[in-house]
């Protein structure tokens, strides 16, 4: 496997999503036990999907290098702030952007607008992310085709059961394009 081969990104991560839609692990430590199972360029996927909703505007992208370097971007391809995924005893001086509760990695700002060093750093679940990606992936394409009033209401249950908040969930939604052709290779 190449370095540089996109496709060659998410092999366990896509593994775990899958897992968790058929065996329909629905308890946290199903779901924890298939995050052992990722290397750091799954965690880092998981954290450019991650940091880019959390930090970036809707519909963003991102580019990944082989040093595990998330570069976030907008919709059009401007570059707004470069990340990095580190393991938790690796740290540098850089601020931190993102912990991962209960996990050795954690994302570090290389180039960050200022403004965001004031809410930093954010903690985050990762189960409830790898939860929140699988939901994304397998169920929101239903969603879509439900009346309004439905459709938020399957969205707030889904951020509930996900233990996260409506709007982390509508965000990671949005930024979800950018990860996806990374999971179907």
């Amino acid at each position: 496997m190449s370095d540089a081969d996109p496709t060659q990104w998410a092999t366990a991560l896509t593994g775990a999503l899958d897992d968790i839609w058929q065996r329909r692990a629905q308890s946290r430590q199903e779901i924890a036990s298939c995050l052992n199972k990722l290397a750091a360029r799954d965690w880092t996927l998981l954290a450019a999907w991650d940091s880019g909703a959390s930090f970036g505007p809707p519909r963003g992208k991102f580019t990944l290098s082989p040093d595990l370097t998330i570069m976030l971007q907008d919709e059009w391809g401007r570059s707004f702030a470069e990340v990095k995924v580190i393991e938790e005893q690796c740290q540098t001086g850089l601020p931190v952007m993102i912990k991962y509760v209960g996990s050795k990695y954690l994302v570090q700002g290389r180039q960050i607008p200022p403004s965001l060093n004031e809410t930093l750093p954010l903690i985050h679940d990762p189960v409830s992310l790898v939860a929140a990606m699988q939901f994304v992936r397998d169920r929101t394409d239903s969603l879509c085709f439900l009346p309004p009033d439905l459709r938020t209401e399957r969205f707030t249950e889904g951020a509930r059961k996900l233990d996260l908040s409506l709007d982390q969930v509508l965000r990671l939604s949005s930024w979800f394009p950018a990860v996806e052709a990374q999971l179907t290779q």
